[in-house]
């Protein structure tokens, strides 16, 4: 399993995964010209990592100042990838990370909350 890394752009988020850690940070302001192009490697990723018997925990820090409707799409569907490793033994848990004055932000966590069958902690910055 290799380390992931994308470099933000001004409408792409950074995507991080550092082996050593077991973490993987998603940041920034997501609003790609093709959301499935961009998170592609994501998924490939995500693949790797659950098909990988040497990794067995992963911390996801969600940390979005603003995303549309394709890349909310995208998360949902990488989301679902890692409930799949969870249920495969893989200890995984998700961190919303989100700006104290933004209710709109903190909602969207609230609603990921609802859908994903994930450990789920809301934290404001």
């Amino acid at each position: 399993m290799l380390d992931l890394n994308i470099l933000p752009s001004q409408r792409t988020p950074l995507i991080d995964y550092k082996l050593e850690n077991n973490k993987i940070t998603i940041s920034g302001r997501s609003i790609p010209e093709n959301a499935i192009d961009f998170f592609n490697p994501l998924f490939k990723w995500a693949d790797s990592f659950c098909s990988d018997p040497n990794r067995n925990k992963l911390s996801i820090d969600i940390n979005l100042d603003y995303f549309n409707t394709s890349s909310s799409k995208c998360l949902i569907e990488f989301f679902r990838k890692m409930e799949r490793c969870s249920k495969k033994g893989k200890e995984v848990i998700v961190n919303w990370i989100y700006d104290s004055q933004d209710e709109s932000m903190y909602e969207t966590g609230e609603d990921f909350m609802q859908i994903i069958n994930l450990p789920f902690n809301m934290k404001s910055i």
